[in-house]
C-alpha cells in the first residue's frame, strides 16, 4: 500500500509539472495582458501535433521538441499580432476572439491529422524503468520531469534576473512608463505571447506518451492549468509553480478512490484556497 502512494506521489508530480509548464504562458499572458488566453489549451495541442509527426519522420525526439516549439511560438505570435493585439482593451472581447481561435485551430487539427487517437510513442531509450530507492519509475517520467524543471528554473531567471525580465516585470506593473524610456511595449507582449505559447509547445510533445494525444486533448488540460493559474494568483509564474505540483498530486492520490472524485476535489480545493486567500498563492507577483 505504501509503494502504491509513493508511486502515485511521483505520477502525480510528474502530472504537476507538465500542468505548471502549460499554465505558466497562461499566466504570464494574464499577467502582463491581462487577456484569458484560451486558445493556449489549442496551441499545446498542435506543438504535441507536430512534434508526433517529426518523431515519426526523423525519430529524434529532441529535433520534435524543438520544433514543436517553433511552431507553436509562431502560431502564438500570429495570434497576438492579428487578433488579440487590437483587444486589449476589451477583456470580454478577448475572451471570444482567443474562444473563436481555440475553436478554429482545434479544428484545423482535427481536418488535418484526423478525429481519432495517436498513440504517440516514447523514445526507445527512454522506454527503461529506473528505481528511485524501492520505487519503480518510468525513466520517460523521469525525463519529462528533469526537462520541466529546467525550463522552469530558466524561466524564473528570465523573469528575476535578466534585463528582459526587468522590462516584463514593468510593463506589467505601468506600460506607459515602460514607453517613455523608448521601450517598444508591444514588442514585449509579443514576446512573451509566442514565449509562453512555445513553452505550450515543449510541452504538448512531452505530455502526448503520458496523457494521450487527440483534437481536443488541449481543451482538458486547460481547465486543469486554469485552476492551476487561479490557485497561484493570477499572473504569477511562482504561484503556478506551487499550484500546479500539488493539484497533480492531489489528482494522482484521489484518483485511488475514483477517477471523477478527483476533479471534484480539485474544485473544493481550489473554493477554499480563494476563500482564504482570494488572490492565490502570490497574487499578481511573476
Amino acid at each position: 500500500m505504501h509503494l502504491l502512494i509513493i508511486t502515485q506521489i511521483i505520477s502525480g508530480l510528474v502530472s504537476g509539472v507538465l500542468l505548471t509548464l502549460i499554465a505558466i504562458g497562461i499566466a504570464l499572458t494574464f499577467g502582463l495582458l491581462k487577456v484569458v488566453n484560451l486558445s493556449h489549451g489549442a496551441i499545446y495541442t498542435l506543438g504535441a501535433y507536430i512534434g508526433f509527426t517529426t518523431y515519426k519522420i526523423c525519430g529524434n525526439f529532441w529535433v520534435a521538441m524543438a520544433l514543436g516549439a517553433i511552431i507553436a511560438g509562431i502560431v502564438g505570435v500570429i495570434f497576438e499580432r492579428v487578433c488579440i493585439r487590437k483587444v486589449y482593451e476589451y477583456p470580454v472581447m478577448g475572451f471570444l476572439i482567443t474562444f473563436a481561435l481555440m475553436m478554429g485551430l482545434t479544428q484545423t487539427i482535427r481536418l488535418i491529422w484526423g478525429p481519432g487517437n495517436q498513440l504517440a510513442p516514447q523514445p526507445a531509450y527512454l522506454m527503461k524503468v529506473v528505481y528511485l530507492g524501492f520505487v519503480p519509475i518510468s525513466s520517460y517520467r523521469l525525463f519529462t520531469v528533469l526537462v520541466g524543471a529546467v525550463i522552469m528554473v530558466a524561466m524564473w531567471f528570465l523573469i528575476s534576473k535578466t534585463n528582459i525580465g526587468l522590462i516584463v516585470r514593468a510593463s506589467l506593473d505601468n506600460r506607459d512608463m515602460v514607453d517613455s524610456f523608448g521601450i517598444n511595449s508591444s514588442r514585449i507582449f509579443t514576446f512573451v505571447f509566442g514565449l509562453g505559447s512555445a513553452i505550450a509547445g515543449i510541452c504538448g510533445v512531452l505530455a502526448s506518451p503520458i496523457f494521450g494525444l487527440f483534437p481536443d486533448v488541449g481543451g482538458q488540460m486547460l481547465i486543469l492549468c486554469f485552476v492551476v493559474v487561479v490557485m497561484g494568483g493570477l499572473g504569477s509564474i511562482r504561484g503556478a509553480m506551487l499550484a500546479g505540483p500539488i493539484i497533480g498530486i492531489v489528482i494522482s492520490l484521489t484518483t485511488l478512490i475514483s477517477a471523477g472524485f478527483s476533479y471534484a476535489v480539485i474544485f473544493i480545493l481550489m473554493a477554499i484556497i480563494l476563500l482564504t486567500k482570494p488572490m492565490g498563492f502570490f497574487g499578481d507577483k511573476l
